[in-house]
């Protein structure tokens, strides 16, 4: 949540902890009522959720990753750090687990939605030299 640093430490989550209990909300919910320092710092960091939230719904995982990495602000923080080169190829890797991720993920899910898709039911009515002696319906499946 502070990291990069955003102003918000502990005393600010202490505040909302409080306004909380006295509102009987969530975190979330109680940071509009909050003012002063922790007010305008706890605002600043749900506007950036909400911004999140918004520009990420829909995003495939390693695209959802990137966004957060950079509207965060963490990838500019370990630019601008003079020993950030190696968290900055940590934080490539991660982006790259969560495609890894991802690409498996659709593997596994591809032969049971190929079968979902490709296979029906055919309902026929009883033959006719049948339906003197019973009602049924006959079904069979067909898969391509």
């Amino acid at each position: 949540m502070n990291f990069p640093t955003r102003g918000i430490g502990a005393r600010s989550l202490e505040v909302l902890a409080d306004a909380a209990r006295t509102y009987s909300t969530s975190l979330y919910a109680t940071v509009p009522h909050l003012s002063g320092k922790p007010g305008s710092a706890l605002a600043v960091f749900v506007r950036l959720v909400e911004e999140l939230r918004r520009d990420t719904a829909g995003l495939p995982l390693p695209e959802l990753v990137d966004h957060v990495l950079d509207l965060s602000g963490l990838r500019a923080h370990y630019k601008a750090d003079k020993e950030g080169r190696e968290r900055l190829e940590n934080l490539d890797e991660l982006i790259n687990a969560a495609a890894n991720f991802l690409a498996e993920a659709q593997a596994q899910a591809a032969p049971a939605r190929r079968s979902r898709t490709r296979c029906w039911r055919i309902s026929s009515p009883t033959p006719r030299w049948r339906r003197a002696t019973t009602r049924t319906t006959r079904a069979r499946t067909r898969c391509s």
